[in-house]
């Protein structure tokens, strides 16, 4: 996989020496009871190939420092169907406009490259950067997951968005 040029972003091969950062990163959204030497395993195994779902994944970087992750992983049964996932590891690193770019090249890498025919990701509903981000990038809001992410500690399960971008929609907008 080749790297992907933006204005101010650059997509390319995540490798080995990305992963410490990116489960460091991923923390927050670990299965209850993970550590990060497990998240990092399970990072490892994924960028391996040793899952069941096949992942397109790429290093974020800006300036020629490593920001972020994101990854599109396919839906093992439900052929051209990618799930997005984005971490950006320092909040000074957000809300200029990284989110809104890096979305807008991953789902033309997708459509154009991939074969997907619909690309969709969900956020906590109270991450209206994320949210801004997608609409920005030609996400479609669909709907709120009720009781989505697992529970952390005593907490309740939390509400997620869904947002989605279909092939017309990426070709409407080209």
């Amino acid at each position: 996989m080749s790297r992907i040029t933006g204005s101010q972003l650059t997509l390319r091969p995540v490798t080995e020496t990305d992963l410490p950062s990116v489960a460091r990163a991923s923390m927050p959204w670990a299965l209850q009871g993970e550590s990060e030497a497990d998240v990092l395993r399970r990072l490892r195994d994924r960028h391996r190939g040793a899952v069941p779902f096949a992942a397109v994944e790429f290093a974020i970087e800006m300036e020629g420092r490593l920001i972020g992750d994101i990854q599109a992983r396919r839906d093992p049964y439900l052929a051209g169907l990618f799930e997005i996932g984005i971490v950006v590891f320092e909040d000074a690193d957000k809300g200029c406009g990284v989110g809104r770019e890096v979305l807008s090249l991953m789902t033309a890498q997708l459509f154009e490259h991939e074969g997907a025919h619909r690309v969709q990701l969900n956020t906590d509903v109270g991450n209206t950067a994320m949210r801004r981000a997608a609409e920005a990038a030609g996400f479609t809001f669909e709907g709120v997951l009720r009781g989505f992410w697992p529970p952390k500690g005593d907490e309740p399960p939390a509400d997620y968005a869904m947002y989605a971008k279909t092939k017309r929609d990426h070709e409407d907008m080209s």
